[in-house]
């Protein structure tokens, strides 16, 4: 089910503005309160950006071409209106094949990207994405709503409300089972994660947790949270999907819950401020406590004591691992500090306090962070253990940061007076270099290759007024911009191997090299484009 919040501040994650790499509309940025959006409607394409409002393309020899489904789209007719079934077409970009999937009137790409789950006369199917036969998932039930449907990590199940109730079924239709079963009444299920393997899911049902597996048994019941749902994000669930943990409404405790087994505290009541992360792994967990930061084994065989001095409740991050687990940053008070996973090696990182957010290069070997002044906030720069850190953005004017996928440099959305823009500095803190904009930049996506910047380029509207908005690839090193049409409500992705930008005005379809040839995949006046999703 899309993930439908994850808290405020500014973001660290993926902005997808309307068209969705993983076919369920994921949002974040400045503020992440604003997340399923279900047609364009307001913003800018965006990896980071100010707006309230993530394999392959084809290529090489045509005649040995196998067809590769690449960009899936659909289509509504604007006499009839959403709610009456279109084509839903799967595009080639090496041959730029079309291919009608299904007649739906919505849909969502699985995670390996090989099938389409589609919703037509709110009943679900399952069809390949090259085209073929579907298949009914479920006879004789229908959707609760448009939004209650999702895939399992996995793509070996797809999750889905009837009747109030909570069910999972097998994408060849077979073996449709209740997930929900254990809450005495009938309780809305109102959203739910799945594990990262697949195998459980945690929902929400009135106001308590509970515990799902595929096995057909009795949920189990954990607590009334304090946060809803989908609030936790991603947050709750260890990547090997055997814990799950959470803050209890009933005492305010941070509580983990062991896949087959039981429940633990791992906090204290008295904590002012609860916090957690998980490690990359799922082998530990870095948790406030009464007394201040700790990690703890995620089987509670150990726990690792890292500072005496409780986190202050803060709006910034608390915790951040490295992607690759092998350094934790940690608040303390209202300083940052890094160790190893062990808790050994603790260092605190320089740059004095008020940090905001850390941003990790996605290899590990170095930290960007954003630290508030008086005047506002400005970049700083360090090595992996926080040593060496220093100030990098000569104005204090940074809104939010992104690194480049192959973490030689990190961009940052900056805003003056008198401008937003965009400005790359290398790894090593040097080689400033500032992006060339006719207006202001309201966001921004890194190509996979690192070698581009998509960028939306306007004013900024009223909130739920139209607007039109440039949208330019540059280079990022500066030496060309590659602008594109003025669009209406522009928004786009990039392809898997950064070739092709892959954009809407809201009505047609476009792809656009890095040569500035554009081709039209899909849509038109009478039949508009109304959601789409990348390889």
């Amino acid at each position: 089910m899309p993930r439908l919040g994850c808290g405020y501040g500014h973001c660290t994650k993926l902005v997808r503005m309307w068209g969705d790499r993983r076919a369920s509309l994921e949002f974040s940025g400045i503020s992440r309160a604003y997340q399923a959006i279900c047609r364009s409607g307001l913003g800018p394409i965006c990896a980071v950006g100010l707006s309230l409002a993530q394999v392959g393309c084809g290529g090489g020899d045509p005649e040995s071409h196998a067809f590769s489904a690449d960009v899936v789209l659909g289509t509504f007719r604007t006499d009839q209106g959403l709610h009456v079934a279109d084509d839903v077409v799967s595009v080639d970009l090496g041959t730029f094949e079309h291919r009608i999937v299904a007649r739906a009137t919505d849909f969502v790409w699985s995670p390996d990207r090989q099938r389409i789950l589609f919703e037509r006369e709110r009943h679900l199917f399952v069809a390949p994405a090259v085209a073929g036969d579907a298949v009914q998932v479920a006879e004789d039930t229908s959707l609760e709503y448009s939004e209650g449907k999702d895939w399992s990590p996995d793509s070996s199940q797809i999750a889905f409300i009837h009747a109030s109730r909570l069910f999972a079924a097998r994408p060849d239709g077979r073996n449709t089972i209740e997930l929900s079963k254990g809450p005495a009444d009938p309780v809305s299920v109102s959203g739910w994660q799945w594990a990262p393997t697949g195998a459980h899911l945690v929902y929400e049902s009135g106001l308590s947790l509970w515990l799902a597996g595929l096995d057909g048994a009795a949920s189990q019941q954990l607590a009334r949270p304090r946060d809803n749902l989908r609030w936790l994000a991603d947050e709750g669930w260890s990547s090997d999907g055997l814990h799950f943990a959470y803050v209890s409404h009933s005492d305010s405790r941070i509580w983990v819950q062991d896949v087959g087994g039981g429940a633990r505290a791992v906090g204290v009541r008295e904590t002012p401020w609860q916090a957690f992360a998980w490690s990359p792994d799922g082998s530990r967990l870095a948790h406030s406590t009464a007394n201040g930061v700790a990690i703890t084994m995620a089987d509670g065989s150990a726990v690792l004591e890292l500072s005496s001095e409780p986190i202050t409740p803060t709006l910034g991050q608390s915790f951040r691992w490295a992607p690759d687990g092998s350094r934790l940053v940690y608040r303390v008070g209202v300083q940052l500090w890094t160790s190893l996973p062990d808790g050994s090696d603790r260092r605190p990182l320089e740059g004095g306090s008020g940090i905001d957010t850390i941003y990790w290069a996605p290899d590990s070997s170095r930290l960007a962070f954003i630290v508030g002044t008086d005047a506002g906030s400005v970049l700083w720069m360090a090595s992996r253990t926080g040593a060496d850190a220093r100030r990098v953005s000569p104005d204090p004017v940074v809104l939010a940061c992104e690194w480049a996928p192959d973490a030689t440099r990190i961009a940052c959305l900056e805003q003056t007076p008198s401008e937003q823009r965009i400005r790359i500095t290398l790894a090593d803190g040097s080689g400033d270099l500032v992006l060339p904009a006719t207006s202001p930049i309201m966001g921004f996506q890194w190509s996979p290759t690192s070698e581009f910047i998509a960028a939306s380029i306007g004013d900024a509207p009223p909130i739920y007024t139209p607007t039109v908005w440039q949208v330019s690839l540059f280079a990022a090193d500066g030496t060309s911009e590659i602008a594109l049409d003025d669009q209406d409500r522009a928004s786009g992705l990039w392809s898997s191997d950064g070739n092709w930008f892959v954009h809407t005005d809201g009505t047609l379809l476009h792809a656009t090299n890095l040569r500035g040839e554009r081709r039209v995949l899909g849509g038109s006046a009478s039949r508009p484009l109304w959601r789409f999703a990348v390889r």
